[in-house]
């Protein structure tokens, strides 16, 4: 894709070579303690590494997918699992009790749909069933250009973040970062970073050439990609073009100094303006910042109902004591026992008038 500019004293052009996700964290809440994994094999496997002072990795075959499984746990976590496509965490009694991260290279090869669907069958594969809607907490999107002379400078530059900074070799600026948590915006020579660091070399392929490319990158984590509305990965794809439009008008610039002293008006560099342009086709909602009312329901619902089976577990205490019989191991069957209880409570007409109060209340923002 190729865009001419002018408007400028030379015109220039500046072709995209590739656009779309370059990394994705995904947590999943899942029934890891109640699925098809065998947790013990796993545990034995990780502690026979440990006992090997921790070096390498065990290969395991885990439904539709083989991993590398890892001597150690991270942030809580106790297995991690990684293989080319994706690293996965788990945990027994955590929620969310997996997090995922797709990997770069997966998601240029495979697009993220593909990457969805291949996990989403890797968990039915084990048994591993969702119970609430996953949360996005990491998205970076990647704009390459080629761009055969750089004429810009920290200084064309217009932000609106106060954390900044630049990365220099050999006295060359090869990143120019702004944002140092939810939002982080990079502008830097992708070349320069597949030599010095990543190895990435693949990316020449899909680029078709070696040299001169530059990358736009916008990093959101979670607060920042709730603000916009995103929670789950439905969401992501509804509005992630809302959001880079947002990011890209608003939030950082590359312009082109004309002498005014308001960096503001300056006229849009052509890099920055084939960036927009591109941001301005596809398609978009209308949205920009957003609050989703279903998810604080779907909150309260949680928060709620988790109280109540705690109350459900002291009723069930007193029945056994009661009764001299054994808990129930069933919802159902503990809903069963403890119906009677519930009963000496529950009257129709009150209960109806109630609950319709609290609906009232909850609509005009008092409960």
């Amino acid at each position: 894709m190729s865009e001419t500019f002018s408007g400028f004293d030379k015109t220039e052009t500046y072709p995209l070579l590739l656009s779309g996700f370059d990394t994705l964290e995904v947590s999943y809440f899942v029934n890891v303690p109640s699925s098809d994994l065998d947790l013990e094999d796993l545990e034995y496997r990780k502690e026979s590494l440990k006992a090997n002072y921790g070096d390498g990795f065990d290969k395991v075959r885990l439904g539709t997918e083989t991993f590398a499984l890892k001597p150690y746990g991270r942030d809580k976590y106790k297995f991690v699992l990684s293989n080319k496509s994706f690293e996965v965490l788990l945990a027994e009694h955590m929620r969310p009790s997996c997090r995922v991260k797709f990997f770069s290279e997966a998601l240029w090869h495979e697009g993220l749909q593909g990457l969805m669907d291949r996990f989403e069958l890797w968990c039915k594969s084990l048994s591993l069933v969702a119970f609430r809607p996953e949360t996005v907490g990491r998205a970076d999107w990647a704009f390459d250009y080629h761009v055969p002379r750089v004429d810009f400078s920290w200084d064309d530059f217009v932000s609106r973040v106060r954390k900044d900074n630049a990365y220099r070799e050999s006295g060359v600026v090869q990143t120019f970062q702004f944002g140092k948590s939810d939002i982080v915006v990079r502008v830097y020579d992708k070349v320069a970073e597949i030599e010095e660091k990543s190895g990435k070399v693949w990316f020449y392929d899909l680029w078709g050439r070696k040299s001169s490319v530059w990358r736009i990158e916008f990093q959101l984590r979670r607060d920042a990609l709730k603000s916009h509305g995103i929670g789950s990965l439905e969401s992501l794809l509804d509005l992630q073009n809302d959001t880079l439009f947002h990011l890209a008008h608003t939030h950082t610039t590359l312009r082109r100094p004309n002498g005014d002293s308001n960096r503001s008006r300056w006229p849009l560099h052509p890099l920055w303006d084939a960036l927009q342009k591109h941001i301005e086709d596809l398609p978009r909602s209308g949205l920009v910042r957003a609050f989703d009312e279903k998810k604080a329901l779907d909150y309260r619902l949680f928060k709620q109902s988790q109280g109540i089976y705690g109350h459900l577990k002291g009723l069930m205490a007193l029945e056994c004591i009661r009764t001299g019989k054994p808990a129930s191991s069933t919802l159902r069957e503990v809903l069963e026992r403890l119906r009677p209880h519930l009963e000496d409570h529950h009257h129709s007409i009150p209960w109806e008038a109630d609950v319709e109060k609290r609906v009232r209340a909850y609509e005009v923002g008092q409960w």
